[in-house]
């Protein structure tokens, strides 16, 4: 007499299994709408899949946090030799950083120091961009000041800009990014460059 398998026995095994790794970058897809690249790198490992789902559960932009996850957050752990969760950037802090990024707090290249400085030392991404002051410049006064001393310093980019060479404007961004290390709110900053070298 052949030998029958309930069901109910069936979905139960089924259901007691770990999800398999082309599901889940299906279901990353799916859920939290990555492209299919971005779903097999978190996807594919464990881990790392358990730490993203992790920091987009802390309600923050599930492709802002893939960004983080896969970029900066990876970096760190190749180069201290750690696995996905451990050390003192928690889901919760990378979620933090995400988040601070997101609503303009603080600048890409700022929430990177942020991320090191959480990773080394501990801490919460707040109260780190508040100890180091990391947050964004947007003070228009303080901005008009920098712009202005860069315009200044560098004359001989106003005569190619007033010549008609617009892609000057990106230098003039950059002298004024590097002169407030990175925290000037850009497009505050590409306003004034083009009032300053109008003027």
């Amino acid at each position: 007499m052949p030998w029958e398998v309930a069901p109910a026995w069936v979905e139960e095994v089924r259901a007691a299994l770990p999800e398999l790794p082309a599901a889940r970058v299906e279901r990353f897809v799916a859920d939290y709408g990555l492209s299919r690249y971005d779903a097999f790198v978190l996807g594919s490992a464990g881990a790392l899949a358990r730490f993203y789902e992790e920091v987009a559960a802390q309600g923050v932009d599930a492709k802002l946090a893939a960004n983080w996850t896969m970029g900066e957050y990876l970096a760190h752990l190749k180069a201290a030799g750690l696995e996905p969760g451990q050390g003192h950037l928690t889901a919760e802090r990378l979620a933090a950083l995400v988040r601070l990024v997101a609503d303009g707090t603080i600048s890409g290249s700022a929430a990177k120091e942020v991320l090191r400085l959480v990773a080394e030392e501990g801490g919460e991404p707040a109260e780190v961009v508040k100890e180091h002051d990391l947050g964004r410049l947007a003070d228009q006064g303080a901005l008009e000041e920098v712009v202005a001393s860069v315009v200044a310093d560098n004359p001989a980019q106003v005569a190619q800009y007033r010549g008609g060479k617009q892609q000057v404007l990106g230098f003039f961004v950059g002298q004024v990014m590097k002169a407030t290390q990175g925290r000037a709110d850009a497009k505050l900053v590409n306003e004034l460059v083009r009032k300053a070298r109008e003027a």
